[in-house]
């Protein structure tokens, strides 16, 4: 983060070279930054945008500790005081996944309008739950049944603009 403010202040005024430093910045820390400069013409087709999930059910006893948006990633943490679920958003780069290798794929699950991924650690109690959709990548992880990931992914509720 630092560098990346004294590249700012080091050539806020020479903007091809500006272009050139962030854009490798950005690659190279993808999972961090959400802005690019775009040399794309402005005429581009109309996307959806999820602004913002809310979350309609949490298994008993746990409360959203830290909620976390940054344009179009967002975290959210839920606790009760013992155990952390995680849910985050980010824009689908078409990469694979940056999850634990132990992670077994256990199969696809049809969930509302969602073709969810369910993968389970085989030494330890956690589960995610991860799915593709409208350009956006989804997962939800924590040490709970499976069939409880699978009531908070059927509460969300989303908020969506289009372009």
């Amino acid at each position: 983060m630092i560098l990346a403010t004294l590249l700012t202040v080091a050539c806020a005024s020479i903007k091809p070279l500006r272009e050139n430093i962030f854009n490798a910045i950005i690659i190279w820390y993808d999972e961090y930054f959400t802005f690019a400069f775009n040399k794309e013409s402005e005429s581009q087709e109309s996307t959806t945008e999820i602004t913002y999930e809310e979350f309609s059910y949490l298994p008993e006893g746990y409360t959203i500790t830290s909620d976390m948006s940054a344009g179009k990633y967002r975290e959210v943490l839920i606790e009760n005081g013992e155990t952390l679920i995680s849910y985050w958003r980010k824009p689908h780069t078409g990469k694979s996944h940056m999850i634990d290798s132990n992670f077994i794929v256990v199969g696809e699950l049809e969930i509302l309008d969602h073709t969810v991924i369910y993968l389970t650690h085989p030494e330890k109690n956690t589960n995610i739950l991860t799915w593709v959709e409208n350009g956006y990548e989804f997962l939800i992880s924590a040490d709970i049944d499976k069939s409880e990931l699978i009531k908070i992914l059927e509460g969300i509720e989303y908020t969506e603009t289009t372009d």
